[in-house]
């Protein structure tokens, strides 16, 4: 005989399974602890996609490198910075910087302020660390209150009850549409403002009379107006702006407390079997379990108090969610003048990225690749102009914000620009591009071989993405030698990045979006040969992916190129952070 589920039940059995799940996350919380692990909430944007708002952050004791992520207290204080080694001084100090921020902190953090590197992060998961203690307690309070309730009434209270206590969390947290003013300057006759996506869902940021952006959780983007309002204010309105699999899963999300009474149920009013007296047959035991009795006719049974019950749910739920999920618009105050000589967020030493580019010392060539349908390849230095070969198309816009010009979309079957002017492959150089592609696996953005197309003989100090959306440069004084940036991060994702690479006698480096994310000092030379530079083309056989494993990447780039530039000399970290602002503010 197997025994009825009832909706009392199978409650208890969702509240055991959720005590359980808790339970062993507590555990293994306790572990992780014990062993010297800790994990943060980000609450600032200052490390972008990185970790936008809301990541929860796992740290293990260890000795940080250049390019990882560390958790430390700087000068003694109590306040907790999560941000990127990019230079380690002398006496081993380690300099830091946030990955949207235009300069370094401030400080030099020692061995003893670092709490540990940071091993994972988990997007989104901070907001639900900071919301369980108050759902927890909600949902308690909830449960509480409705356990005097009727069977046919307290099943439903609880639902609507939970999605009350979780609404109003999420009212309060702003985990899922939220943007945050990074800085804000006069230009033209209006008002440039960047602005920093800080909650989960995409989003698209209007100034108000102005320009848009699209963006995603903790990407920066800028926006223009010309049109001010009343006290001179910029109206800055986020909206959601999610392709259709987003909107899926918001959709699946919201109805999850349908699903809830699909599981638990609804009992149905109990019903009386009537007792007559004179009937010899009647009693006043109770009906048999196991033939439980039917209503009368034009009574609701079970299925359809569940479906009303539900589909009463389920609306309260949706207009609940509607009203989480609205955004509220953001101000930027504006005056008519702005003194601010210490703000280098999001500024850049020239106008752009051709002034800036070209004005850099020992600038060899730079290529801005606005010219696709024109068999010649404009140097804007006039030393070394580049040729194309195969088919190259117009791209939609240029990774340098104010360039000017558009770049260039390789097809990865037969574009390719080389620079037909045969040198000895340097051991001191920098190599620069901005790049667009939704395409892992690919190839060269720019590298060195020996001839104009891709049928080398030799091949190195080159550029390229791995089947992980890594981004790898590498070399070959005798053995393959590469760094790329840190697993986890797909820069195949149809966003603008900027990559410089540097070899010198201070080693290889590798810089991504103005920060250096990678570095090997012990690699300061590549393989001996003469040849020419070539972009989006070249041989990859017999490379090495980020991880090490072996990579025979194709011979053609697929995506977007422009303000592709290569110097004789090693660009300083601060040169790099300029030439990224300059193309981005």
């Amino acid at each position: 005989m197997m025994p009825r589920i009832t909706p009392g039940s199978a409650s208890r059995i969702v509240l055991t399974l959720l005590a359980g799940c808790l339970v062993a996350l507590a555990l293994a919380a306790g572990v992780f602890r014990a062993e010297g692990g800790r994990w943060f909430v980000v609450s600032s944007p200052s490390m972008g996609r990185t970790a936008p708002v809301g990541t929860m952050v796992l740290t293990t004791p260890g000795t940080p490198r250049i390019g990882e992520i560390i958790s430390f207290r700087p000068n003694g204080g109590n306040r907790i910075y999560t941000h990127r080694i990019v230079a380690v001084t002398a006496d081993g100090g380690y300099q830091t910087k946030g990955d949207i921020n235009g300069a370094q902190d401030p400080w030099t953090v020692t061995r003893s302020q670092v709490i540990g590197v940071v091993i994972a992060r988990l997007p989104g998961a901070g907001f639900l660390l900071r919301a369980l203690p108050w759902l927890v307690l909600g949902w308690l309070l909830v449960w509480l209150l409705t356990a005097k309730l009727g069977a046919s009434g307290r099943e439903p209270a609880r639902v609507v009850g939970s999605a009350l206590v979780f609404s109003g969390v999420a009212l309060w947290l702003h985990p899922w549409v939220d943007v945050e003013p990074i800085t804000y300057y006069p230009q033209g006759g209006g008002v440039t403002a960047q602005v920093v996506s800080t909650g989960i869902l995409p989003i698209r940021v209007t100034a108000v009379g102005g320009t848009s952006t699209d963006l995603v959780a903790g990407q920066v983007g800028t926006v223009h107006t010309d049109v001010l309002g009343g006290g001179r204010l910029v109206q800055i309105v986020p909206h959601l702006q999610m392709g259709p699999w987003w909107w899926f899963a918001v959709v699946v999300f919201c109805l999850l407390p349908l699903l809830a009474c699909v599981i638990v149920g609804v009992p149905a009013a109990p019903v009386t079997v009537p007792r007559h007296d004179d009937d010899p047959s009647a009693s006043s035991d109770p009906p048999d379990a196991e033939d439980p009795p039917s209503p009368p006719p034009g009574a609701d049974g079970p299925g359809r108090s569940s479906l009303l019950t539900a589909l009463a749910t389920v609306s309260v739920a949706l207009l609940l969610s509607a009203w989480v999920l609205h955004p509220t618009p953001a101000h930027a105050a504006f005056t008519a003048s702005i003194a601010n000589s210490g703000n280098t967020l999001g500024t850049g030493t020239w106008a752009d990225c051709a002034a800036t580019d070209t004005a850099t010392a020992g600038v060899w060539g730079v290529y801005p690749l606005d010219n696709a349908a024109g068999k010649s390849q404009p140097d804007l230095t006039n030393q070394h102009p580049a040729r194309r070969s195969g088919k190259l198309a117009t791209s939609s816009s240029s990774g340098c914000a104010q360039g000017g010009s558009v770049g260039a979309t390789f097809d990865g079957s037969s574009s390719c620009v080389y620079v037909p002017t045969r040198i000895t492959g340097p051991d001191t150089f920098s190599l620069e591009a901005w790049f667009n592609t939704t395409t892992t696996s690919n190839g060269k953005l720019i590298g060195f071989g020996t001839s104009t197309n891709v049928r080398d003989t030799n091949w190195d100090r080159q550029i390229y993405l791995d089947p992980a959306g890594r981004v790898v440069f590498g070399v070959y004084p005798g053995a393959v030698e590469t760094v790329a940036s840190p697993a986890g991060v797909d820069y195949a994702d149809g966003q603008w990045h900027h990559v410089i690479a540097t070899l010198s006698s201070a080693g290889m480096a590798l810089y991504l979006d103005g920060t250096l994310v990678a570095a090997n000092h012990a690699v300061t030379s590549a393989q001996g040969y003469s040849g020419y530079w070539k972009i989006g083309c070249g041989r990859l056989q017999g490379w090495a992916a980020g991880n090490g494993a072996g990579y025979n990447g194709p011979d053609y780039y697929t995506g977007s190129l422009s303000y592709v530039a290569v110097y004789t000399t090693a660009l300083s970290a601060t040169q790099v952070l300029q030439h990224f602002d300059a193309g981005r503010a």
